[in-house]
């Protein structure tokens, strides 16, 4: 048996993390290094975390000041001794077997991939929730991006995924994007990648505990910024790689999210901040050097952002009288 090391970023989940850990505790794979990161949570999660350690030496608790999930899963890779490396978010839980089956399925790959249960607050939904329909073995770069390209799931979660340590220990998750880390990470994990095996299993249990997340303003700028920026490190990592993928697709995606981006904006009550103006330029001026977007969509989404900046001015008048 190999040492796998569990890391689980832990932040104001009081009501929902004994239920992680206690899942964790539960595998019937013992062989395990469970690593707690505290991230400067203000209710009783750090003294939770802490009551854990005392009772099972395989855990490790890290207390942090506040960075976002981000930094608290970087500092779980750098605490990591195991020859393996999971992901738990810590409102979500994992059956008995979990452990056992991903590490009995990677052999000699870099990953293993498997399906997951949503679990919806109130409503205790538990359905699986399939990433993919046929267990298989991806031996290319070509073939995990065509999957991207596809949107498929599997390619935006951290989790749900057993990772060789070595694939990923000197990899970092970027600390300045509030929403899509995840995704950004792991497209740069699929460029190390040899062999990746998707099973079927559905042993990792998603909780949803909010469905109205995203109907807040601000926080749906963000996530569309940082949808944005998923397709631009993709189409780099395609271009860089020159894989045989359909960039058009891509590229029309991108200009179709960025034009909701300056709907968002044209509708959005407070101000953008000079790093998100500078942000969203740049990111026209990247959709409008596309050669797989049509001249009518480039001038579609100019159109756009020119009525955003115009309501913004509109607006900071308001604000100055």
């Amino acid at each position: 048996m190999g040492k796998i090391s569990v890391i689980v970023p832990v932040y104001k989940v009081e009501k929902y993390l004994e239920r992680c850990v206690d899942s964790i505790l539960n595998q019937t794979y013992t062989d395990l290094e469970i690593i707690l990161v505290d991230d400067g949570s203000p209710d009783r999660c750090g003294e939770i975390c802490d009551e854990y350690s005392k009772r099972d030496k395989r855990i490790k608790v890290i207390h942090k000041e506040n960075e976002g999930v981000s930094a608290a899963r970087n500092d779980g890779i750098a605490a990591a001794s195991g020859e393996y490396i999971s992901f738990v978010d810590s409102d979500d839980y994992i059956d008995n077997d979990y452990i056992d089956v991903l590490y009995k399925n990677i052999a000699d790959c870099d990953m293993v991939v498997c399906n997951f249960k949503l679990d919806v607050a109130d409503e205790r939904f538990r359905p699986q929730h399939k990433l993919f329909d046929k267990e298989k073995t991806i031996t290319s770069i070509n073939e995990i991006f065509s999957d991207v390209f596809e949107n498929r799931i599997y390619t935006y979660i951290v989790w749900a995924k057993l990772y060789r340590t070595e694939l990923i220990k000197n990899m970092a998750f970027r600390e300045d994007m509030d929403y899509s880390e995840d995704a950004y990470f792991i497209r740069d994990v699929f460029t190390r990648c040899n062999r990746i095996k998707l099973i079927l299993y559905n042993g990792y249990n998603y909780y949803i505990s909010n469905h109205n997340a995203t109907s807040d303003r601000a926080r749906l700028l963000n996530i569309r910024i940082g949808d944005v920026m998923i397709i631009q490190h993709t189409l780099h990592i395609c271009r860089e790689h020159c894989l045989d993928v359909e960039y058009s697709k891509l590229e029309k995606r991108f200009m179709d999210i960025l034009r909701h981006i300056f709907v968002i904006i044209r509708t959005k009550g407070d101000r953008l901040t000079r790093q998100e103006k500078k942000l969203i330029i740049d990111m026209l001026k990247e959709g409008i050097s596309f050669k797989g977007v049509s001249l009518l969509d480039k001038i579609k989404t100019i159109v756009r952002w020119l009525e955003a900046t115009m309501m913004r001015q509109i607006r900071r008048m308001k604000w100055e009288k």
